[in-house]
């Protein structure tokens, strides 16, 4: 939210004139999967969106193009390199605090949510 936030324009999207605000959910959802389009397919070269009509009611692609990297095509990728973006079940380090209390840091799980502090 707060990369939407930072724009110049937020202050209007939420409303101006008598005009009522967009749905700033629709935003925030498009820049969501398109953070996972471009890590799930490293071959996109370019993408343009442009425009992306947005109201108090939703909002809508009306145009894309999709360049892709030729040097990518075909290619078996190294799944190293994207092995940061998972989550193993096994990585988990233990270590005690100052008081001795044995300590597990290991990554946050969805089902981790529900115990997460409101």
């Amino acid at each position: 939210m707060r990369l939407i936030e930072d724009t110049k324009i937020f202050r209007l999207l939420k409303g101006y004139r008598g005009m009522k605000g967009v749905d700033i959910s629709s935003i925030q959802f498009l820049l969501y999967k398109f953070a996972y389009l471009v890590m799930d397919f490293p071959e996109i070269k370019e993408v343009d969106i442009n425009p992306f009509a947005v109201d108090e009611n939703g909002g809508v692609v009306l145009d894309a193009k999709i360049v892709l990297d030729q040097t990518m095509m075909g290619k078996a990728l190294n799944l190293l390199a994207y092995g940061h973006l998972t989550v193993s079940d096994g990585v988990h380090h233990d270590f005690h605090d100052e008081d001795g209390t044995k300590v597990i840091l290991r990554p946050i799980r969805p089902e981790d949510e529900p115990s997460s502090p409101r």
